[in-house]
């Protein structure tokens, strides 16, 4: 599970900070110009790459749709 928190919207840039269940905080940013995501994987550095393709399928259909929540959790069994 991740939990993402809205940070900001510059039109372009997508900001968003990122919690992976009992993990250390990390950034993850999406550019709309680009189509491209950048993320601080430190936190993720202990968990199956698993969890950053979730976060990256979950931007990217926020992306298709452009509506960004303000806060969103990741859940998968």
């Amino acid at each position: 599970m991740i939990t993402l928190i809205w940070v900001s919207d510059d039109k372009d840039i997508v900001t968003y900070t990122y919690r992976p269940e009992d993990g250390d905080e990390g950034v993850v940013i999406y550019s709309r110009t680009r189509k491209a995501i950048r993320m601080d994987a430190t936190p993720l550095v202990d968990y199956p790459k698993l969890y950053k393709n979730h976060m990256k399928s979950v931007l990217i259909d926020f992306a298709k749709k452009d509506k960004f929540p303000k806060e969103y959790t990741i859940a998968w069994y």
